[in-house]
């Protein structure tokens, strides 16, 4: 798919080379922070064969679909390589007037901050997930003993991501930021250093030159690494403009570390700590008092929250319960939206729209990659999302009512080996599969009308 796409044509369309200020890309979009977002033209863009676009504000995304990667590089290639690095300018433009505006330009700033942290690393965090689940099935059928050497070496890496997650977050992070990734690692490394794990083994709390400092176990956590790396950014982007030049390459690290460690063990660490922990106790209180409301709404609505990209506000929560109590309930429950998604597959007479299904199905199962099912049939055809939001709800609501939590983030059919209840899992997403291409057989998605323009287009 993606090498069927003018990489020219989509450098024309969003404004020319003049006003692409940098790009990057994620798991299915192009992201280029541009000069002037008003300069894109979407009509032309989209006959193109692309998916669909979407204005965030401070950036201007081109959804390509899972072939992303090699557009990317076309892209790149034809701008040249310092265009490619993904940084938004010092120099970008603000929000518009008004209290509206500022919540949404400072808002997409966040999510995209989020999303470039997170989607890096998300691919290492499922496969060892999948290995952890792996190696459950294999203990638990007697395949292999838990005091053996191999499962040792398969343990270490299946829970060396968890394990080092701080730091591996604080490296990805930095890089979305702008701030030194080698830095950030270091950060993220002190918090896990075994002299300062160690004092945990005299009480909760410490000192630091005389002032107090509550003690945390900081392995597999999330927030306190987000916090870390965003006073880092601050810190290390302050001392750049203060520090001569030929002595930043000592200064500045050593001064960031100075600064930002302590100050992370005494008041950041520990406030990230408690913020991610009062989320997981809400979340898994949630699930345990309502599971069945509380699944519908999340199931039903998921499709939502991913096209209007606040799911980067939620993928964090889910992955803290993952990395501190092995699942997560509300992720099993969100991974049925990846299995609503073959009606339009099995209802569609024009062969054309078939292809465009079955392009958009197979991502979604193998890979849990949902934006081709959202921009590619959904947002096209209103009914077909009706139907798909209100099948996934009730597949979710079941997961939900079993008590089902599922090990990683992984989508689609590599999912079901990571879920705590395999069989209550396969249960929900036959639910989400078939509930959802029958509702389509049975009522149809408004195609008619919708394939008869399409034909009248393409004659």
């Amino acid at each position: 798919m993606g090498t069927s796409i003018d990489p020219n044509k989509i450098i024309e369309y969003v404004g020319g080379k003049t006003n692409i200020k940098s790009v990057t890309h994620c798991a299915t979009r192009l992201r280029f922070n541009l000069a002037d977002n008003a300069q894109a033209n979407a009509a032309e863009l989209e006959k193109l064969g692309i998916l669909g676009v979407a204005d965030v504000g401070t950036q201007y995304q081109v959804i390509v679909g899972p072939g992303v990667d090699s557009v990317y590089d076309e892209v790149v290639a034809s701008l040249g390589s310092g265009y490619g690095k993904g940084a938004v300018a010092d120099d970008a433009p603000g929000p518009e007037p008004g209290l509206l505006n500022a919540v949404r330009f400072y808002g997409n700033k966040v999510f995209d901050v989020i999303s470039g942290s997170f989607t890096p690393i998300i691919p290492a965090f499922c496969g060892a997930a999948i290995i952890k689940a792996i190696l459950s099935i294999c203990t638990m059928a007697g395949w292999l003993a838990a005091d053996s050497s191999t499962y040792a070496v398969l343990a270490a890496a299946s829970n060396s991501i968890f394990y080092f997650l701080p730091i591996v977050l604080c490296v990805s992070m930095a890089r979305k930021l702008g701030a030194n990734p080698y830095v950030a690692a270091a950060v993220g490394a002190a918090l896990l250093e075994p002299n300062f794990t160690a004092l945990g083994s005299n009480g909760d709390t410490s000192s630091f030159l005389g002032i107090p400092m509550v003690l945390m176990g900081y392995a597999s956590t999330v927030f306190p690494a987000m916090l870390a790396t965003t006073l880092l950014y601050v810190v290390e982007k302050f001392l750049k403009r203060v520090v001569y030049r030929d002595l930043q390459i000592v200064i500045v690290p050593m001064v960031c570390l100075l600064v930002v460690v302590p100050v992370t063990m005494l008041l950041v660490g520990p406030f990230g700590y408690y913020v991610g922990e009062a989320l997981s106790n809400f979340v898994m209180w949630l699930m345990a008092t309502m599971p069945v409301p509380a699944g519908f709404i999340l199931g039903a609505l998921w499709m939502f929250v991913v096209l209007l990209g606040l799911h980067w506000a939620v993928i964090p929560v889910l992955i803290a319960n993952i990395s501190s109590l092995g699942s997560d309930p509300v992720m099993a429950a969100l991974g049925m939206t990846i299995f609503a998604a073959a009606g339009v597959f099995l209802k569609a007479k024009n062969p054309q729209l078939k292809s465009v299904a079955l392009s958009t199905l197979v991502p979604a199962l193998l890979g849990g990659i949902t934006e081709p099912v959202i921009y590619g049939i959904a947002l096209r055809y209103r009914k077909s999302m009706v139907e798909m939001c209100l099948m996934t709800g009730v597949a979710a609501a079941f997961v939900a009512f079993t008590g089902c939590g599922q090990m990683s983030t992984a989508g689609g059919f590599p999912s079901i080996v990571t879920a705590t209840n395999i069989p209550m899992y396969c249960i929900g997403a036959a639910i989400a599969f078939f509930g959802t291409a029958a509702v389509h057989v049975v009522f149809g998605f408004g195609e008619d009308a919708a394939e008869a323009v399409e034909l009248d287009d393409a004659e």
